[in-house]
C-alpha cells in the first residue's frame, strides 16, 4: 500500500484551494510552549484546533477502510 501524507489525503478529497491553504497552514504551525518558546512539530495536528477531528477521522478513513 502507498503511503500518502495527509495532504495528499485530503487533495484526494476536495480541490477547495482555501481548504487546502489553511489545513497545510495548521499542520505546519509551530508549538509554542507557556514560557513563549516555540518549535517545529513533525507529526499530528495541534489539539484545539477546530480542523484536527475532521483530519483525524479522514486518516482512519484512508488506513482502515481504503
Amino acid at each position: 500500500m502507498k503511503k500518502l501524507t495527509m495532504m495528499a489525503m485530503l487533495r484526494k478529497h476536495t480541490s477547495r484551494k482555501g481548504t487546502l491553504f489553511y489545513c497545510e497552514r495548521w499542520l505546519k504551525a509551530p508549538v509554542q510552549k507557556c514560557d513563549g518558546e516555540q518549535y517545529a512539530r513533525d507529526k499530528g495536528t495541534p489539539q484545539g484546533v477546530v480542523i484536527s477531528p475532521l483530519l483525524t477521522n479522514l486518516y482512519l478513513h484512508e488506513a482502515f477502510d481504503q
